[in-house]
């Protein structure tokens, strides 16, 4: 796993090598411009899967704030409701929208993946993902205003 901490720039030249290859002078300082900078600070992100979209928000791990917010996808999470009084929705479509929100805050934010140390999912309400011995789903999710739920 790459550390940062094991870097360190050169005052000549502003390149990086990692300290086990470092001969002479040199320092590593927490506020040096450009990705290793960004390597030293952490963040997380959270998800909050809504029933009509999900929100992705980029935290910076040591002061809590708030870098960015995304939300996927563009129109409403489509609710299927195949009788009256059921309301199910489809978790593949779920995952696709975390995938995408990601890569869209990580892409307006400029943050690498690598500065990402970990992440926090809330969900909407009580539901059931039902999945097979095989970890497969086995049917579209009953979602919480569901009258079976």
């Amino acid at each position: 796993m790459f550390r940062p901490d094991t870097l360190t720039k050169y005052k000549t030249t502003g390149t990086f090598r990692r300290r086990d290859q470092v001969r002479g002078f040199c320092y590593l300082s927490e506020n040096t411009p450009g990705p290793l900078s960004q390597l030293m600070s952490r963040y997380f992100i959270g998800y909050d899967l809504g029933s009509s979209s999900l929100k992705t928000a980029l935290v910076e791990a040591d002061s809590g704030e708030v870098v960015a917010v995304v939300k996927t996808p563009a129109a409403e999470m489509e609710i299927q409701a195949p009788r009256a009084g059921w309301a199910e929705q489809d978790p593949e479509c779920w995952w696709e929208y975390v995938c995408e929100g990601t890569r869209e805050i990580l892409r307006k934010t400029g943050i690498a993946k690598e500065a990402v140390r970990g992440l926090g999912i809330a969900y909407q309400m009580h539901g059931l993902v039902l999945l097979g011995a095989d970890g497969n789903l086995v049917r579209p999710s009953i979602i919480w205003f569901d009258s079976r739920a």
